[in-house]
């Protein structure tokens, strides 16, 4: 072995050894916000598990950053744009349109009126996309996908519901 190929090994070692590192930091963060925010937190915590275990330590850290951040009542966790990851052109439309929903449902006022269930939706949205960028796990695709498209109406219902409801007049 060439002494370029020996460094560039040891190189990579070094840089992977580096990875997936955020996972026990974020299992020590303590969630200290809204219950949306806190439900996030612990959403992207469990995606940071599950991606740890599959050995993606990339994705592990990504979503144990935003469980994290979620966490932190001074951070603000936005939903991604649908051109942060590298997806499927077929796929390209269809994610853009289910983020549009899903942000459109959210500004609503959905991480209010629903917080545990806009949480939900903002963590399967994530799930999806990421699956989506790998596209090696068809039923992890399907299964975050599928949650996604369940979630958005409930949402939507959730918020119509409380903007009809009437206001409760305060007591004399």
């Amino acid at each position: 072995m060439t002494k370029k190929a020996l460094l560039a090994a040891a190189a990579m070692v070094a840089l992977t050894a580096c990875a997936g590192q955020e996972l026990g930091k974020a299992q020590k963060t303590a969630a200290d916000s809204t219950e949306f925010d806190n439900a996030l937190a612990a959403g992207y915590l469990r995606l940071a598990q599950a991606e740890y275990a599959e050995g993606d330590y990339t994705d592990s850290d990504y979503f144990a950053l935003q469980s994290m951040a979620a966490a932190d009542p001074l951070k603000v966790v936005d939903l991604p744009e649908a051109n942060v990851r590298n997806l499927p052109q077929a796929d390209a439309i269809y994610v853009a349109t289910a983020r549009q929903e899903l942000a459109d449902v959210l500004e609503a006022g959905a991480r209010v009126r629903a917080p545990k269930l806009a949480a939900t939706a903002q963590v399967a949205y994530e799930c999806w996309t990421q699956e989506l960028e790998e596209n090696n796990q068809p039923p992890h695709i399907a299964a975050c996908r599928d949650q996604l498209d369940g979630l958005i109406p409930a949402l939507r219902n959730a918020t119509a519901v409380a903007e009809a409801a009437p206001a409760k007049k305060a007591k004399p």
